[in-house]
């Protein structure tokens, strides 16, 4: 996006090159080992793989007549190459198949996140569905709500909007620029009869500020819930939740983090760190073994 053309042609040059490196160790290791030996096994069918989506991506690009198609998002998947590396880095096999090992571990420990993922969106849905409505762009004494005779499923819906209260004096008048019409609305729902003032007198200014991270339905509490285990930006969450409610909405941010992060996801490092001290214990183990082997033979030869 926005990149130097010197830079994208260096870029271009750069992935032909490698494009060509590429095809041409794979032509080689067929021509060496025959093809059917080379399908044999996985890094080769993933080298083969990235070289002809690289070619199909290389002429696809030739016809559409630029460089930036869409098929240069699989660029990256080049870089999984470097786990070809685990075939002779033996500690980055290890590393590699102890978490395979892990995941058979980490499953049912997912099953119990995603429970508490759950339980922990409604319960937050309940509390906050719909409150985080904010109108202090408007001035302190707006606020969000639904004037009074007004069709709450039609014209409010479920996000209000601000209004600042004005005098009766007022009714039917622009208040200013910044402001809008004073209009009169029923206390009881209902036209009143004339001679009773039972009218509260409010002026609209405009939609309530609904923030990104909100309770109002399962999915967004879902994703909000989410944000709050990764630790990305909680805290303003928790405080938007007490202006909206009162100051013990910290409970709910709270207990979601000490149980949810502190709790759960550490869960997960035990599970991997445990995986690596047993891998680290058979190591152990099989050295001695081989001693106890060879020191029984001698011990029968001489018997």
């Amino acid at each position: 996006y926005q990149m130097p053309e010197r830079l994208e042609n260096i870029y271009e040059k750069l992935n032909y090159i490698f494009t060509g490196y590429f095809t041409i160790e794979s032509i080689i290791k067929i021509l060496g080992v025959g093809f059917w030996r080379f399908c044999s096994d996985s890094f080769n069918l993933f080298d083969g793989f990235v070289v002809i989506l690289s070619i199909f991506e290389i002429c696809m690009n030739a016809f559409a007549g630029g460089g930036n198609g869409f098929l240069s998002v699989f660029r990256s998947i080049r870089l999984l190459r470097v786990f070809k590396l685990a075939r002779s880095w033996k500690e980055l096999n290890g590393i590699i198949t102890t978490m395979f090992a892990s995941i058979a571990s980490v499953s049912y420990l997912s099953l119990l996140l995603l429970l508490f993922t759950f339980i922990f969106a409604l319960l937050g849905k309940q509390l906050f569905g719909y409150k985080f409505q904010f109108c202090e762009m408007y001035g302190e004494d707006s606020e969000p709500l639904c004037p009074p005779g007004e069709d709450e499923q039609k014209r409010c819906m479920k996000h209000n909007e601000c209004y600042t209260p004005c005098d009766a004096s007022q009714n039917n008048t622009w208040i200013d620029e910044d402001y809008g019409l004073c209009m009169a609305y029923p206390l009881g729902g209902a036209p009143l009869p004339e001679g009773q003032d039972d009218y509260v007198y409010l002026t609209r200014q405009g939609p309530a500020h609904v923030p990104r991270s909100n309770f109002d339905n399962f999915w967004f509490s879902v994703i909000t819930v989410f944000q709050i285990l990764t630790g990305e930006n909680w805290n303003e969450v928790m405080y938007d939740a007490m202006r909206a409610t009162s100051i013990f909405a910290c409970v709910y941010f709270i207990m979601v983090t000490v149980i949810g992060n502190y709790v759960i996801l550490n869960l997960f490092l035990a599970i991997v760190l445990d995986n690596f001290g047993n891998d680290n214990t058979e190591k152990e183990e099989k050295p001695a073994a081989h001693v106890l082997r060879n020191t029984v033979m001698v011990a029968t030869d001489l018997f």
